[in-house]
């Protein structure tokens, strides 16, 4: 005998399942109706219910009327924007209005996040009929209503019930759509206010002040950071420009097109590769943890390449409708995002473990940041569903963030201003050092060359005059007089070539000259020159020129001899003048000739040993070299501050 309590069972699920059914359907039958007015503030989500349907079946309005009257369409959580994550599905809201006005009322019925088709449908007691379609694939001005939200217009009469049922098709990301409805001059007027209302306006100034700012800083000092910096504000603000449509109302369509194929969610992983670069070079994690520092830049180069392949693989596969492959890659996107947050905190609590404390200053400014990420990225994928600020907690978390670090970044700025200054000043001090051990190498050459051709030279030139005097030999030269004439002209030369060889010596390092002092060794260097030379040489030196320290008068005396040497070879002058002047702040020496002159094109300036031996000297001295040159002469003048008065 067949047992009957299987039956039994069957028949009650039968009956259960019926009566829950029914009580699902009266529960959508008696949803409440929305009445429109002037000014809808009410939340739609207690309105609406929603349907998912499948993306290979067709859009048609009596098929979702059906799956109502069947009880398939479901009621969202009360004042919560509908939220789903990814869904691979098409999704309907059924809302059920009366127009309160007592004037026939335009209204508009919007979504403010991007959506790939949105469709319009109205049933009413004539039957259903479709009221338009639009995309926010087309700028603002192109769309059946042109604004900032995708946003379709229909028209009740007064006190007129319809149901609305609005399609959206969104393959391409997740369903999170703010949605309402309203009259058209209501719409208008927050439209007219949003940017002020939501705190764009100036949260934009704000951005593009950063980014300027950043830039600026970058070409002051090439400091690669400040690059990074500027990439990582510009992919946040494009980042949340699409978040809230703002981009439809400034781009135009070819520039707007190119931006969403790149994705949105892929400016906010360039964002954070940037994010990673500036952490990395912030806390100078290339010296302090090279491993990490390494980890971090591949990590910086699969981000950047995965946004290229994505942007590519979507704008294949979305052109076929291979809308799960497209989940995939944004899918990994978020993981990416995640992954690099976690990254960039990892590094920093590695870094605060070792006690390093620029580690400590950047974690303040990235805390901002990640928590507002956080909560956007928690609300993007449907987990939770909070709007704490407006316009969203991101763009809140990138304000704190930009305001911290750019205040960190101009620490930076002026800490390495210091650095370059003292690099300078330690740049010109070794160049200083050089100068002087050059100079001083060049001084004591001299001394030891004037020395061998004071000593050795004319000393051996001086013995064979004492043997041209011998008597044996002026014996035998009296009785040639072929012979007495050579050796007259011999000692004649001898006497020249001791003569040249003492005044070469007395050049290369003069005697006495520490008792002397320089006017005086001038002035008798001077003379000397008048004696032999065709040229007719004046002076005019300062005795105070003698109070100098002696290490900066025998400077002083090698530059005023080479200037005197550069017009003795290549002037061709008859008259020159040297003067040497001093007061308590500069020293001034001035070399002036009446010769044929030259070019003082630096190209063409005359580059000989001379001119460079004295250019390095003014140099060593902090001086300055001005030349004037025409075909009626040439004047030198060489300013160097006078830092030894008080010697």
């Amino acid at each position: 005998m067949n047992n009957p309590l299987p039956h039994c069972l069957l028949i009650v699920l039968i009956i259960l399942h019926a009566l829950t059914g029914a009580g699902q359907a009266r529960e959508q039958h008696n949803q409440p109706i929305l009445q429109l007015k002037d000014r809808n503030d009410e939340h739609l989500a207690d309105y609406y219910t929603y349907w998912l349907q499948s993306y290979h079946d067709t859009i048609n309005p009596f098929t979702a009327d059906s799956a109502f009257i069947q009880g398939a369409f479901r009621k969202w959580t009360p004042h919560r924007t509908l939220n789903l994550g990814y869904v691979e599905k098409r999704i309907w809201l059924r809302v059920s209005a009366r127009n309160s006005c007592t004037l026939p009322t335009a209204f508009l019925w919007s979504i403010y996040n991007f959506v790939d088709t949105v469709s319009l449908f109205k049933k009413d007691t004539a039957g259903i009929k479709a009221l338009g379609q639009s995309s926010s694939h087309l700028v603002a001005a192109n769309r059946l209503f042109p604004s900032r939200a995708l946003s379709m217009p229909f028209v009740l009469q007064p006190q007129e019930n319809a149901i609305l049922y609005l399609c959206i098709s969104h393959p391409s990301g997740n369903i999170y759509f703010p949605t309402d409805i309203t009259t058209t001059e209501d719409f208008l007027k927050w439209e007219q206010l949003f940017l002020f209302d939501q705190h764009w306006s100036w949260l934009l100034g704000f951005y593009l002040f950063s980014f300027c700012f950043s830039l600026i800083l970058y070409c002051f000092l090439r400091d690669r950071i400040y690059l990074w910096y500027s990439l990582y504000v510009l992919a946040n603000t494009c980042f949340l420009l699409m978040e809230d449509g703002i981009d439809a109302l400034i781009l135009p369509q070819w520039l707007y097109d190119a931006a969403w194929y790149i994705g949105q969610y892929n400016f906010m992983l360039l964002s954070c590769a940037a994010g990673i670069m500036i952490m990395q070079l912030f806390i100078g994690q290339q010296k302090q943890m090279p491993r990490w520092n390494r980890i971090g830049i591949l990590f910086t180069i699969a981000c950047i390449l995965f946004i290229a392949i994505q942007s590519l693989v979507i704008y294949l596969t979305y052109r076929h409708h291979q809308y799960a492959t497209i989940h995939t890659l944004k899918k990994t996107a978020d993981l990416i995002i995640a992954l690099s947050l976690l990254f960039i905190l990892l590094s920093l609590a590695k870094g605060i473990l070792q006690g390093r404390r620029l580690c400590w200053y950047y974690a303040i400014t990235f805390f901002f940041f990640a928590a507002g990420c956080t909560l956007f990225m928690l609300n993007h994928l449907g987990i939770t569903n909070f709007n704490l600020v407006k316009p969203n907690a991101l763009a809140w978390g990138l304000f704190f963030e930009l305001l911290s670090l750019s205040i960190l970044l101009t620490g930076r700025f002026r800490y390495t201003l210091q650095q370059v200054g003292k690099m300078q000043v330690q740049e010109l001090q070794n160049k200083a050092s050089l100068s002087a051990r050059l100079i001083l190498a060049q001084d004591d050459e001299r001394k030891r060359l004037a020395a061998e051709l004071h000593d050795g030279l004319g000393a051996k030139i001086m013995y064979i005059r004492l043997l041209l005097q011998r008597k044996q030999l002026r014996t035998l030269i009296e009785q040639s007089p072929l012979l007495k004439d050579y050796s007259q002209e011999i000692a004649q030369h001898l006497q020249s070539v001791q003569h040249d060889i003492r005044n070469l010596s007395h050049e290369l390092m003069p005697a006495d000259f520490a008792q002397k002092g320089l006017v005086t060794s001038l002035e008798d260097w001077i003379s000397n020159i008048n004696r032999s030379a065709t040229i007719v040489l004046r002076s005019y030196l300062e005795a105070r020129l003698d109070i100098l320290p002696q290490d900066i008068q025998l400077v002083i005396f090698r530059i005023m001899t080479e200037l005197t040497h550069n017009i003795l070879r290549h002037a061709n002058a008859s008259e020159a003048m040297i003067q040497g002047l001093i007061d308590d702040q500069r020293i001034q020496l001035i070399a002036e000739d009446n010769g044929k002159g030259y070019n003082t094109n630096p190209s063409t300036t005359p580059t000989g040993i001379g001119m460079k031996n004295t250019r390095s000297r003014v140099e060593y001295l902090a001086g300055e070299i001005f030349i004037d040159s025409t075909p009626a002469g040439t004047t030198i003048i060489i300013n160097i501050p006078n830092n030894y008065a008080a010697s």
